[in-house]
């Protein structure tokens, strides 16, 4: 019981203590209300006007203001600087029992802030307390922003927040960021010891939920000391964002003028990390996390939701100098590291390194585009050096490399890729350029070193670039060219290029170069052997869509083959145009090689000029476009299985019914024309002209040792031939034939010679011989090319016909 009463006295003290507490702090608010308020206008600078002001128990003793506004500078606005709903000061118990008031915390309840930026830079909070600056003597304006400053700060600091809102309007940029859901509290404020901080606020949340908080901060601050050193107030905090939408961070004004036109960001960014030191000495280590956000520029880089992308730093900032200790990035499945250091000011300078590890280069034709047209495949690892003064609207000053280990490239022109690729890249920047000091790529058994610059000072960059490969293998292009490998290319080449020009999708760059090939070789499709042992080179240029080949000079098939020529890609089909000299080509290789259907039927060497021209891009289409002419010659050559002499007299015997024309005398005395089962010639020549799918011959002329033929005709690429000859024999053989049968000397000419008209009609492959010893074709065969040789060969065809003429 008496321990009861004690309590029951202790409550009663402790009641009669909270009424006198009260009773002192109505009397104090009844009797300080209006000093309260003018107090607070004379404080700030601005009209203050509150609602009830009343004694709260909320939360301990304290003093309740509803409804406090004060009224902004006019010169930034008419609207209020701060509204809100109530002002609670909760005030210590003891001092009130002596009638004295101290403050312990300021709370705004629902406060609506709005802070105002102007063109030149000031806030409206800079001009607060500024009819109380007036009373001293001439402070300067400078003076007077920073104070004004001062003092925000300062009644921010003994003041919590909740439930808060902050409109904040940059005019300068011509934007507004609004802060929703604030919630402020700071603790422990005094002069020598730091004092609790926490924040919690929403901003920038796109879409979501604005009630969530997605900026937090917690930590400490101070001790303040001097107000106005606020640089050298010690932090030590913790912060974490997200999610933070990246869409309405890039929609500022402040940022977006500064962002590529057509860079796109959407998503949410998260971030967190720690701070420590103050704002003169500030220690950083945090990271920002980027997975969730999809970045877009333009068409050159895609980055999907979901793929690996943060940064993770650890950095300290002194002045103006900020060393980086530590910068981690994932980009994908590419890990970068990096140090060095950064100064601020008004001639930026860098001093960066990056290093990243081996990445498979699997999945990045998703986020560059321009791979994606080649499928790269590999792996690649990148060192950059960031080292020089920033200027404006210039490159960082750059210097690096990229390695590349087992790649493969592959282009939509491309049937397969280039495999086993193995690689240094060797580049720098500067001046709105980017140089390619060396370049070295192994691959296809061989090499390929180069170097150039891409300029971007211009509009439109510009490429130049030097490059040589060497010893570059043949058959690794088999599979990277539609239908190359049907021709089953073998041998080495070499090729310096030189490539100028606007670098922009669509547009071909100008190119010059020189290709050389040695011992390489190539299989024409159904061709019984392919083309071996060829070497030459060529040079070349590429302007716009036209391909000049400004010299052709191979060595194979037995001679050599020189030409020049275009091919001119703007048109549809394109469109080529080749001069060729051809000399000394053995026939058997050159026809067994192209010709498969008659491939042991030719032998011989062959010189040819001709002009050749046409279009399309198959072989079906440009067989009948093609138009040439030229001059062929076939020296010391054959046509196998086939005896022409023994055929056309042969034919003769059969048209006359008549024993065979030839004795066995005949034969064995002139054996290599009547009983060889070839026709060997010393020559063949004639023009040529190449039009309507046909190969025309105006006028040809072979010679053997005993018999030549004169004539003319055209063979079809579908090897039909259609020709119409003269078949003349030598005098010798001539006085010959007639002495063994008689009858044919009136197919002699006034030299004694017989001449027997003839046609060559069917296909290549089997031709059929019809003498026309009446005379019809020996006329229509007579053209000006014939009749200057032989004036007189048909004279004597027709001695029946002579002689009515004569009666």
């Amino acid at each position: 019981m008496r321990r009861l009463l004690i309590v029951l006295a202790i409550l009663l003290i402790i009641v009669v203590i909270a009424i006198v507490a009260l009773l002192n702090l109505g009397r104090i608010i009844d009797a300080r209300k209006e000093f309260f308020i003018t107090r607070a206008e004379r404080v700030t600078g601005r009209q203050v006007d509150v609602g009830k002001i009343g004694v709260s128990l909320r939360g301990g003793i304290g003093i309740s203001v509803r409804d406090v506004v004060v009224s902004d500078d006019p010169d930034f606005s008419m609207d209020n600087f701060i509204e809100a709903d109530e002002l609670r000061v909760r005030v210590a118990l003891f001092p009130l029992l002596r009638k004295e008031l101290q403050v312990k915390r300021v709370i705004l309840e629902k406060p609506k802030i709005n802070v105002i930026r102007n063109n030149d830079g000031r806030f409206n909070f800079d001009t607060i307390g500024r009819s109380q600056r007036s009373e001293a003597a001439g402070p300067d304006e400078d003076s007077t922003a920073a104070s004004g400053r001062t003092q925000f700060a300062l009644m921010v600091a003994f003041a919590d927040i909740s439930k808060g809102k902050l409109r904040f309007e940059d005019q300068a940029a011509a934007s507004v960021i609004h802060v929703e859901n604030i919630d402020f509290s700071i603790e422990g404020v005094q002069e020598d010891r730091p004092a609790s901080i926490e924040l919690k606020a929403s901003v920038f949340s796109g879409d979501d939920d604005t009630e969530r908080a997605n900026v937090k901060i917690k930590g400490q601050a101070g001790p303040i000391g001097d107000p106005l050193g606020a640089l050298n107030i010690p932090v030590n905090f913790d912060f974490a964002l997200g999610p933070i939408d990246l869409a309405s961070v890039a929609q500022m004004n402040q940022i977006s003028g500064k962002l590529p036109p057509d860079l796109a960001l959407e998503g949410p960014m998260k971030a967190e990390g720690h701070v420590e030191g103050s704002l003169a000495s500030l220690m950083f280590a945090g990271k920002a996390d980027l997975t969730d956000c999809a970045i877009r520029v333009g068409d050159r880089f895609r980055k999907p939701t979901g793929v690996p992308c943060w940064m993770e730093s650890k950095a300290r900032m002194l002045d103006r100098d900020v060393e980086i200790e530590q910068a981690d990035l994932m980009l994908n499945n590419m890990s970068i590291s990096g140090k060095g250091g950064v100064k601020l000011g008004a001639r930026p300078n860098v001093n960066l390194s990056f290093r990243s590890d081996e990445a498979d280069l699997a999945g990045w034709d998703e986020m560059l585009p321009a791979l994606g047209r080649y499928l790269v495949a590999g792996k690649v690892a990148v060192d950059l050096e960031l080292n020089g003064a920033i200027k404006p609207g210039a490159l960082p000053p750059a210097r690096g490399f990229a390695t590349m280990k087992g790649a493969s490239i592959k282009t939509p022109q491309m049937a397969g890729p280039v495999s086993g690729i193995e690689g240094r890249f060797v580049f720098s920047t500067g001046d709105k350029q980017v140089l390619v000091d060396s370049l070295h790529v192994a691959g296809m058994g061989g090499t390929v070193k180069g170097n150039g610059r891409i300029d971007l000072r211009n509009e439109t960059p510009r490429l130049s670039f030097d490059a040589k490969a060497r010893n570059m293998d043949l058959a690794g292009w088999r599979g990277l060219i539609p239908n190359l490998e049907k021709y089953d290319p073998a041998g080495k080449i070499n090729a310096e290029i030189n490539v100028s020009g606007d670098f922009k999708p669509g547009v071909i760059p100008d190119a010059r170069g020189l290709v050389t090939m040695k011992e390489a070789s190539i299989r024409v499709p159904r061709a019984r052997n392919p083309i071996k042992d060829v070497a030459g080179n060529m040079v070349f240029s590429m302007k716009g869509k036209q391909v000049l080949v400004d010299s052709l000079n191979l060595d194979g098939l037995g001679g050599t083959i020189r030409g020049h020529g275009n091919i001119d890609l703007r048109k549809t089909p394109p469109q080529f145009s080749f001069d060729t000299k051809a000399r000394g080509l053995n026939l058997v290789n050159l026809v067994s090689s192209t010709l498969a259907r008659s491939s042991s039927r030719f032998q011989g060497n062959v010189n040819l000029d001709i002009h050749l021209g046409g279009q399309g891009k198959k072989w079906a289409d440009v067989r009948s476009t093609l138009d040439g002419a030229g001059v062929l010659a076939v020296l010391q050559g054959a046509i196998l299985d086939m005896n022409i002499a023994k055929e056309l007299l042969n034919a003769i015997a059969g048209e006359l019914g008549s024993a065979p024309i030839v004795s066995e005398h005949l034969r064995k005395t002139y054996p290599h024309v009547f009983t060889a089962t070839k026709t060997e010639f010393r020559e063949f020549e004639g023009d040529v002209l190449i039009k309507g799918g046909r190969i025309h011959a105006p006028s040809f002329h072979l010679g053997t040792e005993d018999y030549s033929i004169l004539g003319k005709g055209s063979l079809g690429l579908d090897w039909t031939v259609d020709s119409q000859a003269a078949f003349i024999l030598s005098p010798r053989l001539s006085k010959s034939l007639i002495e063994e049968a008689g009858f044919v000397s009136f197919l002699t000419d006034d030299q004694g010679r017989v001449q027997i008209p003839f046609s060559m009609t069917g296909r290549l492959q089997k031709v059929a011989f019809k003498p026309d010893i009446s005379g019809k074709i020996q006329e229509s065969i007579i053209s000006p090319e014939i009749d200057k040789l032989k004036k007189k060969l048909f004279d004597q065809f027709l001695p029946s016909k002579k002689r009515k003429k004569e009666n």
